[in-house]
């Protein structure tokens, strides 16, 4: 199938006068296929509006390729323009114009025959329910009201490929259901879209596939399914009766083949032990359980339970982060470890 969306390493870099330089992308990578509804997925301030931006040519790439609909972003950026509807998380309108004013100039920016505009405006106001309102003020609407004419105003020349950033937010239940009904409705009609948001429901809900990101770092990309079946495999829980943790304890269960990292915790009174394994199949995380189970027995501890968490997508996302958070602080560990040895170099 053909790839609507294809970024390699792309990479952005903000440099300040005054400070160090800031990396708000670091080498994200994704594809995104004719007929995916994509959820660009992380909490806020994980990267995923200045991809956008980078995506939609509005602020150029430090390094790295994205092409959209085989178009490059630096070097084609208004054949980029022609494909794309791109819905901002705030968007902006001239206060005094109404929604079928505001249409048609869209209209007339990209040469659309005023018969054809008029059309266009009149089926995608309907198709949004607010026709009858497109003679009032945008200055007079809600903000829900707002997002439609937004949402008509990314589809007004008829894109193949819909960039959409947090559509959804600030919308109330009835508006935000409304929401994923269009969405559903324009995958049907063959649009291909990709949905910035840190709402977890909202991508489950109407994404095929997902990209996960987390400063500025992409964690895992690929069908919610699969990530949400990565998550269980890859995370899983003892519950132990009689035993605090030492230092030696957890080093011996860290250096079982397999075991990328583990955390000491508590249930109800119980010492409880996480630990993250790297194998995705069930008999690898079987094999270090029972090696865990193993060292903590031979250690006094009385093994209560081994738990899988059994998470759904937000389990998955929120277990994502967190072993993302995890691995960021041991690689700052030992940075300051290599710098110390080194006479302060890295600090």
């Amino acid at each position: 199938m053909m790839e609507m969306i294809e970024i390699e390493a792309l990479t952005k870099v903000y440099k300040g006068p005054f400070s160090a330089p800031f990396v708000a992308v670091d080498h994200v990578g994704f594809k995104v296929k004719k007929g995916d509804i994509f959820g660009f997925l992380g909490p806020n301030g994980a990267g995923k509006t200045t991809t956008i931006r980078m995506l939609t040519t509005i602020t150029p790439p430090t390094s790295g390729t994205a092409h959209l609909m085989g178009y490059d972003i630096v070097t084609q950026p208004n054949e980029v323009k022609r494909h794309i509807g791109y819905m901002p998380e705030k968007p902006g309108f001239y206060e005094e114009m109404h929604p079928w004013d505001l249409l048609r100039f869209y209209g007339e920016f990209y040469k659309i025959s005023r018969a054809d505009s008029d059309a266009k405006a009149k089926e995608l106001l309907e198709m949004t329910g607010i026709y009858e309102f497109r003679k009032r003020k945008v200055k007079e609407f809600s903000h829900g009201m707002r997002k439609r004419v937004a949402l008509c105003q990314a589809l007004m020349h008829d894109p193949e490929i819909l960039i959409l950033d947090e559509p959804t937010g600030g919308l109330d239940p009835a508006g935000t259901h409304e929401f994923r009904e269009l969405l559903r409705r324009l995958k049907k009609d063959g649009k291909t879209i990709l949905l910035s948001s840190h709402l977890l429901p909202e991508v489950q809900q109407v994404c095929n596939r997902v990209g996960i990101i987390n400063r500025g770092r992409m964690i895992d990309v690929g069908p919610i399914e699969k990530i949400e079946r990565k998550a269980n495999a890859q995370d899983f829980f003892l519950t132990i009766k009689g035993l605090r943790f030492t230092d030696a304890i957890l080093e011996q269960i860290t250096e079982i083949p397999g075991v990328k990292f583990v955390e000491p915790g508590k249930d109800h009174g119980l010492e409880t032990l996480r630990i993250n394994v790297e194998m995705l199949e069930q008999a690898e995380v079987e094999r270090v359980a029972q090696q865990a189970v193993e060292a903590l027995v031979n250690s006094g501890a009385g093994v209560v339970a081994v738990l899988p968490p059994g998470q759904d997508l937000e389990g998955a996302f929120l277990a994502l982060i967190e072993q993302s958070q995890m691995e960021n602080k041991q690689n700052d560990v030992q940075k300051k470890s290599l710098g110390k040895k080194h006479g302060g170099v890295g600090k």
